[in-house]
């Protein structure tokens, strides 16, 4: 979030200060409601799959800055998993 909010202003930058970084890490998920009809799921799955096929759909995701969306796994998301446990174990000095 942060480099897309830089890239559209530069100039939030020189009052940013970088003493440490996390990741790569994925995006959050998107998610559909169980409630919804499958055959709906599945065509609004394929159509974000298959955005960036298209080029006014690729032109969105990259204003966006993204590539492409691919089909997620629940082990894809072991990294902010990782992330969350070092954060938890980080105890801060008054």
């Amino acid at each position: 979030m942060l480099e897309a909010e830089l890239a559209r202003h530069p100039e939030f930058a020189r009052d940013l200060k970088v003493i440490d970084t996390l990741g790569p890490s994925p995006m959050p998920p998107w998610v559909m409601l169980k409630s919804l009809p499958a055959d709906l799921r599945e065509n609004l799955r394929g159509a974000l799959i298959g955005m960036h096929t298209d080029a006014e759909g690729a032109a969105i995701l990259a204003t966006w800055r993204i590539a492409r969306f691919v089909a997620a796994d629940d082990r894809d998301y072991d990294s902010l998993r990782q992330m969350e446990r070092t954060a938890a174990a980080v105890r801060l000095a008054l």
